[in-house]
């Protein structure tokens, strides 16, 4: 579990060593001595601890060999490092996040033999599986949009802002909306939608968002010819990204500070992973909102899922956040494991997880899965 020590990745080991039968579970960090007290305090004799340097491509090759699966919780500018590394090793994989560059090894990766699962967490993630799964319900699709809720302080961790920041950066081109078969690229917060998210979260307005469902649904899913991912965040945070979207300070151009020259960028990164107004927010947790367009008989059907979580017991407070990300990952690992995956290559979700296990795998860790129907058909 590489990133295993950090915010989403010492959740997803928690899964492991509570769910799985493995016989060993390696924490793999940069930061050796917290991955040692984490390990440390699971109390669990099959989980370990090495140091792992992802950028290290020789060294991540000859650590990976050792292994069964290899699964990350690393921001997503470190996936390439890994799949690549995954595919020459000759191991299965899967991240939690997902990026473009990836899928250019599907070849790479079927000549090798392995799967690599690019994006199970939460969205990409649990949003891929429940559009595959509306989709084959239906006879045909045409349209999917997906809206997302992370509730979370802005910087919990420096790749979870990195993250928070890209997806307002005006630079960015993977902002994009797949519509009448063609993708358009679209500027920060456009696009806007109010969204019934469950409570506690409930109404919010959502946004486009730079996602890799836009580019990898319309593959798999035959017919699309609609797909819009919107993501809706705190208030404060929402607040951010509009001073961020109306005064474009993600600028790498540097400007004088005194006798200083500074980017705007690495400065608002610098300050906010700093600030501990950064890390502050009362509600924790995680929403999404997928609806599914088709027809089924020749009726015009519209099936909506809403995904929440409980908000006591396991799931109270700061974990419901980086809980409801991890699990799919645990989950996936646990069905590549068994053999419940078997498509090689490199794959997004919807093209390989097997949509009825991994749901029921959810409910059982405590996922609220609403499903709802619309239109002149019963199910």
């Amino acid at each position: 579990m590489l990133g295993g020590a950090g915010f989403i990745g010492s959740e997803a080991v928690k899964d492991l060593v509570k769910t799985s039968n493995f016989s060993e579970i390696v924490v793999g960090d940069i930061d050796l001595e917290k991955a040692k007290n984490f390990v440390a305090g699971l109390k669990d004799e099959r989980v370990s601890a090495i140091k792992v340097d992802v950028r290290n491509e020789k060294e991540l090759v000859n650590i990976l060999r050792d292994f069964d699966i290899v699964a990350s919780t690393l921001p997503f500018k470190y996936d390439i490092f890994v799949t690549k590394a995954a595919i020459k090793a000759g191991i299965n994989g899967l991240d939690v996040a997902q990026e473009e560059d990836q899928f250019a090894l599907d070849e790479e990766a079927k000549k090798a033999g392995i799967t690599y699962i690019a994006g199970l967490g939460a969205t990409p993630g649990i949003t891929n599986v429940l559009s595959r799964y509306g989709a084959d319900r239906l006879d045909t699709v045409h349209k999917i949009e997906i809206a997302f809720a992370p509730f979370r302080c802005v910087a919990p961790a420096p790749g979870l802002l990195y993250t928070t920041l890209w997806e307002a950066d005006p630079q960015v081109k993977e902002r994009l909306i797949y519509q009448d078969g063609e993708f358009i690229r679209v500027p920060p917060l456009s696009h806007p939608k109010i969204v019934d998210f469950p409570e506690p979260i409930g109404r919010l307005e959502a946004y486009v968002m730079p996602h890799e469902e836009t580019r990898t649904l319309p593959k798999y899913i035959k017919g699309l010819e609609t797909v819009i991912v919107r993501g809706a965040w705190p208030p404060k945070i929402q607040n951010l990204l509009k001073f961020i979207k109306n005064f474009n300070v993600l600028k790498d151009e540097k400007i004088k500070v005194g006798d200083a020259l500074v980017s705007p960028r690495e400065f608002i990164y610098e300050f906010l992973l700093q600030a501990s107004e950064a890390k502050e927010q009362d509600l924790w947790g995680y929403a999404l909102y997928i609806e599914v367009y088709g027809f089924k008989e020749g009726r015009e059907i519209k099936l909506t899922y809403k995904v929440s979580h409980p908000t006591t017991g396991e799931w109270a407070g700061k974990v419901a956040y980086p809980k409801f990300v991890a699990s799919p990952l645990s989950i996936g690992a646990q069905l590549l494991a068994h053999g419940k995956i078997k498509e090689k290559g490199v794959l997004p979700p919807e093209a390989c997880v097997p949509t009825e296990e991994f749901i029921n795998e959810l409910v059982k860790r405590g996922y609220i899965i609403e499903e709802k129907t619309e239109g002149h058909y019963k199910f």
